[in-house]
C-alpha cells in the first residue's frame, strides 16, 4: 500500500488532498503510506501535513517492533532528508543485524562532506559493530565524508579490521589516489601515504 500510494503521489496520479485524510487514519499502514506519499511528492505540501508525515516516520523509526523500523528505513531510502539523521543515530543502537545493515547502507549512499560532524559517531559505531557488511558500509560512509585525515584515522584502526575490510579500504584509497593524481596537493599526498601504509 505504501509503495502504491508513494508511486501515485510521486507521479501526480493521485492528488494530495485525497491522501491527507489518511494521515489521521486509525490503521498504522495507511498512516505510514500517506506519510511516505506526502514526503516524496513533487507537489507543494502544506507545512502542517509535512510535519505530520515526518512525525509518523519518526514514530515508526523509534518503534520497538522490528517490522516497523524496517518499514521506516525502507521509506527513508526513498525520501532521505538530513532531519532524520538524529533518529537514524538512535536506530543504530538496535541489536538486530538486519536493521544495522540497512542503516549503515543508507548512510553510505547519502552522507557526504557536509556531514563531517558525524565522523566521531561513525567511528564509534565501527568499533561497536561486529557484522562485516555493516562495517564495510560504515567504512564506505566515512570515506564518502571526503576528509583526507579520516582516511589516516581509518588506517590507524586497521589492526582491528578483517582482511575483507582492509582490502576494501585499500581499493578505495587507490581509487582516490588515482582520481587526485592530476592535482598534486596535500590531500593527494595524504591519500598516497594511506595507500603506502595499507600495503
Amino acid at each position: 500500500k505504501a509503495e502504491i500510494l508513494t508511486y501515485l503521489a510521486k507521479h501526480q496520479l493521485l492528488s494530495l488532498p485525497k491522501i491527507y485524510p489518511l494521515l489521521d487514519h486509525h490503521n498504522d499502514n495507511y498512516r505510514f503510506a500517506a506519510a511516505t506519499a506526502c514526503l516524496s511528492s513533487p507537489e507543494s505540501v502544506p507545512e502542517d501535513k509535512l510535519k505530520a508525515s515526518s512525525d509518523i516516520i519518526y514514530t515508526f523509526l523509534s518503534h520497538n517492533q522490528e517490522r516497523y523500523v524496517i518499514k521506516a528505513l525502507d521509506a527513508l531510502a526513498i525520501i532521505f532528508e538530513d532531519k532524520f539523521l538524529t533518529s537514524l543515530a538512535k536506530v543504530f543502537d538496535h541489536k538486530e543485524v538486519t536493521i544495522l545493515r540497512r542503516v549503515s547502507y543508507m548512510l553510505s549512499l547519502h552522507l557526504n562532506s557536509k556531514h563531517l560532524y558525524l565522523e566521531d559517531l561513525l567511528f564509534q559505531k565501527l568499533a561497536d559493530v561486529s557484522d562485516s557488511k555493516t562495517r564495510i558500509y560504515l567504512i564506505q560512509t566515512l570515506i564518502n565524508l571526503g576528509k583526507p585525515s579520516i582516511l589516516l584515522r581509518l588506517i590507524n584502526e586497521t589492526a582491528y579490521f578483517r582482511s575483507k575490510e582492509k582490502a576494501y579500504l585499500e581499493w578505495h584509497s587507490r581509487c582516490l589516489a588515482d582520481r587526485k593524481s592530476t592535482r598534486l596537493n596535500s590531500s593527494h599526498q595524504i591519500i598516497s601515504y594511506a595507500v603506502f601504509c595499507l600495503k
